[in-house]
């Protein structure tokens, strides 16, 4: 009777371990989520910042721009929005020369990329 009992202790206490780590599991995934999205939002607040605040003809100014557009496709929720993201990076990247030359067509696309992000909290940068 005592072996049965033990055996039934350990099991239980098996399946309850496994039962945590499932729901920590499932808890950490729907805070990453949250995470990324709030990320995303906050990297393309900075990089409009950037086109808006600072010189973006200078080489290190649109390093720090395509740096940001980077992070935020790779937190980005939006297939859509990651997908605009990533065709930015790429325009960004080629012929930076052409962006430098027209913040305004740039700042542009941001908003249409920010406008597609869920409204939970937009950023300021982008209603002006």
């Amino acid at each position: 009777m005592k072996k049965r009992t033990v055996i039934v202790l350990v099991l239980s206490f098996l399946l309850s371990v496994t039962a945590a780590f499932s729901v920590g599991y499932h808890v950490r995934e729907q805070k990453q989520s949250e995470y990324d999205a709030q990320a995303c939002q906050t990297l393309l607040s900075l990089a409009a910042q950037k086109v808006k605040f600072d010189d973006i003809s200078n080489p290190d100014t649109m390093e720090s721009l395509i740096s940001n557009i980077y992070a935020a496709w790779s937190h980005c929720p939006d297939p859509d929005a990651a997908s605009r993201l990533y065709d930015l990076w790429n325009g960004l990247i080629f012929s930076y020369e052409d962006y430098a030359a027209q913040p305004e067509l740039l700042m542009e696309r941001l908003r249409a990329i920010h406008n597609l992000l869920p409204q939970k909290s937009k950023s300021g940068i982008f209603s002006e």
